[in-house]
């Protein structure tokens, strides 16, 4: 998702990614993101990481970027909405500016051995990508968030994603049923 979803967005708009630092270090592709510009987080320390990207991010948007956040932390097949965080709706609300949502299903490209974040790639999949409406943050952000989510778990379930329930239990053709 890192390196191809700014793929989608930078022929409209200039984007800034938020990523794990790791990924500066892979050859060729992180030259490319250096170049880029992004905002790097350890994921190691939760704080130092929020205050990274509320300054770094903060500057961007201010300076006419779009920021581009993944909050569920790591790649998975599954969305689990308990494991998407709020570092999105609390930059934009430090920056005053509104979200917007984006659901993705790249399921197209595996977890590799050597390197996670290349794996192996199954041609036949589709890459799809929707845009929600923007989103107002007002207050502490909560019902923006609850908004995003909400977004994003009906487009997946619509492309038969699976999408984990309140109820723990997957649905979509893809997933497994884990509520028992």
């Amino acid at each position: 998702e890192t390196f191809i979803t700014p793929c989608f967005i930078m022929p409209f708009r200039s984007v800034t990614v938020v990523l794990k630092k790791d990924l500066l270090d892979v050859p060729f592709f992180g030259r490319i993101l250096k170049r880029a510009g992004c905002v790097s987080v350890t994921r190691k320390n939760p704080k130092e990481d929020l205050r990274t990207v509320m300054e770094e991010g903060e500057k961007f948007l201010h300076a006419g970027r779009s920021i581009l956040v993944f909050p569920q932390a790591t790649r998975s097949i599954v969305f689990d909405s308990s494991r998407f965080n709020t570092i999105g709706i609390k930059l934009a609300k430090k920056a005053g500016v509104k979200v917007i949502p984006l659901a993705l299903k790249t399921d197209f490209h595996g977890n590799g051995r050597f390197i996670k974040d290349f794996g192996p790639v199954k041609r036949k999949e589709p890459i799809k990508f929707r845009f929600g409406p923007l989103i107002s943050v007002d207050g502490n952000g909560r019902e923006a968030h609850t908004a995003v989510v909400e977004f994003i778990t009906a487009t997946l379930k619509e492309w038969n994603m699976p999408v984990v329930e309140d109820n723990n239990k997957i649905n979509g053709n893809k997933g497994e049923d884990n509520s028992e």
